[in-house]
């Protein structure tokens, strides 16, 4: 059974964990922006933390629900409502044959997931269910999802665990604060020491501000420029969170759909928490940096996702 999209928004997206080991083929990784929130919502119904989802980005969504199931909605407060009735976010809700979800939008983050038990059900490429939409691969195969599109899902139908997984939700404790002040962890790699020593400074010292050019692939921050004294360097591997630094001097951070490989200087890379925090903030967001280890970065990721529901 399915769901059927009736308002598409801006670019809902199937996703999962992401496309891991194939960068060498050229391919993004892809996959949830806000893993956390991801995470959190597959847990809240018990499914494994890798189970396909819905990415929805600002709101304006809708879509029909064609058989029972439980849905958890983890993320951006997008204005939830069930059948025209406002819902609880980070929270499950039991759903019917021929309700209605949708979301109006709203100002507390940007992206928002709905989880179903059992995760939805479209066809795995190359071990992933991740949609990276300028390639057209993952999710139904088409890129972002559009109107009239079916979802397909395994319907659930006993009453009993309707009951028990209605209404039930994360603690506040586990819900973050996306309007909070956003300090990202950096780990420094082997070209920092080519940077300015006074770009350097500048960049652990002085607030950047998010441009509003940033999408799934990248976001550009403003600031101070950086300035690179390495001299010309050949294209290598890159990975999800590395900050170029074009010759303009304004930081790129990579974000989940980035490219494979990439000729720009880099700073360091933020860690993989931070660009969950990153992924839910808006234009104009003041944002600082933070040097931390990997040992560290390790540490606090754990911390962050060890907990159950």
């Amino acid at each position: 059974m399915t769901f059927t999209l009736t308002q598409a928004g801006m670019m809902p997206q199937i996703q999962d964990l992401g496309r891991y080991g194939t960068k060498h083929l050229g391919f993004s990784t892809g996959g949830a922006m806000d893993k956390y929130a991801f995470i959190t919502a597959n847990r809240l119904l018990g499914n494994d933390d890798n189970h396909a989802q819905l990415e929805i980005t600002v709101g304006l969504f809708a879509m029909t629900v064609n058989a029972p199931t439980i849905i958890a909605v983890c993320g951006a407060d997008l204005g939830l409502s069930i059948n025209g009735i406002p819902a609880l976010n980070w929270c499950c809700h039991s759903v019917n044959t021929g309700d209605t979800i949708s979301f109006t939008g709203g100002t507390l983050g940007c992206r928002t997931y709905i989880a179903v038990m059992g995760g939805i059900q479209s066809p795995p490429f190359v071990n992933s269910r991740a949609t990276v939409d300028r390639l057209n691969i993952g999710g139904l195969g088409t890129g972002a999802l559009q109107m009239q599109d079916t979802i397909p899902y395994t319907p659930i139908t006993d009453k009993a665990i309707h009951k028990k997984h209605h209404n039930k939700g994360v603690i506040r404790s586990h819900i973050p604060d996306y309007t909070a002040p956003l300090t990202l962890d950096v780990i420094t790699g082997y070209q920092y020491d080519n940077f300015c020593p006074h770009s350097l400074n500048t960049f652990w010292n002085t607030p950047y501000t998010l441009s509003p050019h940033h999408n799934r692939m990248g976001y550009i921050v403003q600031g101070e420029p950086l300035t690179y004294q390495g001299g010309e360097l050949l294209s290598e591997g890159i990975s999800m969170g590395a900050i170029q630094i074009p010759p303009n001097g304004q930081p790129i951070i990579l974000m989940a759909d980035s490219q494979s490989l990439g000729g720009y200087p880099k700073v360091g890379t933020v860690a993989s928490y931070s660009l969950w925090a990153l992924s839910q903030r808006s234009t104009g967001t003041p944002i600082t940096f933070n040097t931390v280890s990997p040992d560290d970065a390790v540490q606090k990721r754990m911390a962050l996702l060890d907990f159950s529901i």
